[in-house]
């Protein structure tokens, strides 16, 4: 029971802000890829969804974050696809 009730509680914290709360915690949030390579996928990741690419950065290589942005993309795209269609 303790841990559906922990689940619970993650799904309303996940849910509970509104898009002005991530929005504010995205603005403070660093950058990944601010030159470079990563710069170009980070500017157009921004401007299809409004929002930088967030992940864990801490000892990943360039080209590691760049295959976890393509990552991403594909499963934002699929989550849309089944959302959408």
């Amino acid at each position: 029971m303790a841990a559906a009730a922990a689940l619970a509680a993650a799904v309303a914290a996940w849910h509970g802000p509104v898009k002005a709360d991530w929005r504010a915690a995205f603005v403070h949030h660093h950058k990944i890829g601010d030159v470079g390579a990563l710069a170009t996928g980070s500017t157009v990741y921004n401007a299809k969804l409004s929002h930088i690419f967030i992940g864990c950065a801490t000892g990943k290589l360039a080209a590691e974050i760049h295959i976890a942005m393509g990552e991403q993309a594909k499963t934002t795209r699929l989550r849309l696809e089944k959302t959408l269609l």
